[in-house]
């Protein structure tokens, strides 16, 4: 049976293309079928992209480009129609040339791609599903190059036809026909490791969401665009992917984020596929200093804000700064818009190299938060897959959102009533402890947050039994700010929230209640849980 990518019917498919894909099943595990495919490269500038409705790859006959056009199909005077069940009319473009032009896109493509890649031979062809053709249609293609109803129902003599008249026969070793796979439908998944009542370690791989697959392959149709979703909707996973599959098709790829930490986590995961991931802060200050305009010795607050975006746009014609082919933003709603329009500037086309940005308003904890142009489409992830169910549900309810949630059940969350400082750091101490000891926990397992700098400060001079409370790089329980953990997140979670900063607390909350995977925890006085809308 020939092996289909993707596997199964989606349910999306226009019923013309499930004939062409239900007529490919009886042939040989030597033809792999790609269906409704698409694929970008840098060459050329937009003029690399390509999307194709199969291609056909096989070891023999290289890879196939077939053009699919469904009901009843006519050309006169040059302009072509179809006609679907229900009678209607609709103009559509001539397949043959679509067809050619998806084939010279693949072949440049390959070609970008170097290597063994360059000599992929690669034909084309004409679908009709509904109907029947007797002889080739005029100067548009020859019958050796059109399959009909008639050929569907044994499509592989069809297929020798085609290749026969194209007489490009390949010869493609199984490494390189596992490459061609590889690029054009990557395997990703995501690793992950969960605790069964948090006690226990259990490590398992879950596959991509279907919602992120759609979207993740959605990108690869659009040059630009902005991916919304909120907490643990797996923005951060789809950021890194999306810069992974950008550098296979040949682009020197940009993966930026605010949080240092987070940028520190990203660089570990994809340093060897990617090629550069940064903050904006550490960027700049990198860039600046190898085009030998570093920034002021003393940088304040305010420079950051308003003047390193333009430090950095005046020296993009500078010998030292880099030149990237495409840009994606993590933590996109803590960008200003300046920065963004500067990080363009260093793209090899600034008008049309790719641009992808990530984001969550409610994660909005800066007030800068870009306008993205109105041109660029918005997809939204609304499935929660990092947070057990009842995790999932408390964050929801801070902003009153209604997202669903792929989570196990797991634990209710705990809210612990503690309404001074010193009743707050006696509370998280203890707990710690007893996790430490009678849930038998690892430290790293444990995070502890807060909205306050000052309670985290304090909360570092003290001891969980022999563990020290340390910052992000110490061994240990870490206990930090929600800012600087923001992106990042945990087994277990201990939120504290002193309500130190009231304007920006639903913000916080949701960031910090976010974090936790298995086991949430939050400390504060007793009337925070009407604001955080907290039920039980």
């Amino acid at each position: 049976m020939a092996r289909f990518f993707p596997p199964e019917e989606s349910g999306d498919e226009w019923s013309s293309e499930l004939k062409v894909r239900r007529a490919c099943v009886p042939l040989d595990d030597d033809w792999h079928v790609f269906h409704s495919m698409v694929w970008q490269s840098k060459r050329a500038g937009r003029q690399g992209d390509g999307e194709a409705d199969f291609i056909l790859l096989h070891r023999r006959h290289g890879a196939i480009i077939l053009e699919v056009k469904g009901g009843r199909v006519e050309v006169k005077s040059g302009q072509w129609s179809s006609t679907d069940r229900h009678g209607q009319i609709h103009s559509i473009k001539n397949p043959f040339e679509q067809a050619k032009d998806s084939k010279y896109a693949l072949l440049r493509y390959f070609d970008g791609l170097g290597g063994r890649f360059a000599r992929i031979p690669v034909c084309h062809g004409v679908v009709f599903p509904d109907g029947s053709v007797g002889s080739g249609i005029g100067t548009y293609g020859p019958r050796e190059i059109i399959l009909d109803r008639a050929d569907l129902t044994s499509i592989e003599p069809a297929l020798a036809r085609l290749t026969s008249h194209w007489a490009r026969p390949a010869d493609l070793d199984k490494s390189l026909v596992a490459d061609v796979v590889h690029q054009l439908a990557p395997t990703t998944t995501i690793r992950r490791t969960l605790r069964d009542q948090v006690a226990t370690t259990t490590s398992s791989i879950l596959q991509l969401t279907e919602q992120q697959k759609r979207v993740l392959a959605t990108t690869r149709r659009m040059r630009r665009c902005v991916v919304q979703g909120g907490a643990g909707t797996g923005k951060t996973v789809l950021a890194a992917e999306r810069a992974r599959m950008l550098e296979r098709d040949g682009f020197r790829a940009l993966l930026v984020c605010f949080n240092a930490p987070l940028a520190d986590a990203l660089a570990r995961e994809v340093a060897e596929d990617v090629t550069e991931v940064a903050t904006f802060h550490s960027f700049v200050m990198r860039v600046l200093h190898a085009a030998g305009s570093p920034p002021p010795k003393v940088t304040r607050a305010e420079w950051w804000e308003s003047e390193a975006a333009t430090a950095l746009a005046n020296i993009v014609d500078a010998e030292g700064c880099p030149r990237f082919d495409a840009l994606v933003i993590d933590e996109g709603q803590d960008f200003a818009e300046d920065w963004l329009t500067a990080l363009m500037l260093l793209l090899s086309d600034p008008d049309a190299s790719p641009v992808y940005v990530f984001a969550d308003s409610h994660q909005q904890l800066y007030g800068r938060a870009a306008r993205m142009p109105e041109s660029w489409p918005t997809l939204v992830l609304d499935v929660n897959c990092r947070n057990t169910r009842p995790i999932a549900e408390k964050v929801a309810a801070v902003f009153e959102d209604h997202e669903s949630c792929l989570g196990a059940e797991g634990q209710a969350p705990v809210f612990v009533e503690a309404s001074s400082q010193a009743s707050q750091l006696s509370v998280v101490t203890q707990m710690t402890y007893r996790m430490l000891g009678d849930e038998h926990l690892r430290p790293d397992q444990i995070v502890v947050l807060s909205d306050s700098r000052t309670f985290i400060d304090r909360l570092r001079e003290r001891l969980a039994g022999d563990e020290p409370f340390v910052g992000l790089d110490g061994h240990g329980v870490v206990a930090e700010t929600i800012h600087r953990f923001k992106g990042l997140e945990a087994d277990v979670v201990i939120v504290v929230l002193t309500e130190s900063n009231p304007d920006n607390l639903l913000p916080l909350a949701y960031v910090g209640l976010s974090r936790a995977r298995a086991m949430l925890v939050v400390v504060g006085r007793s009337r925070l849980k009407k604001k955080l809308r907290w039920s039980g």
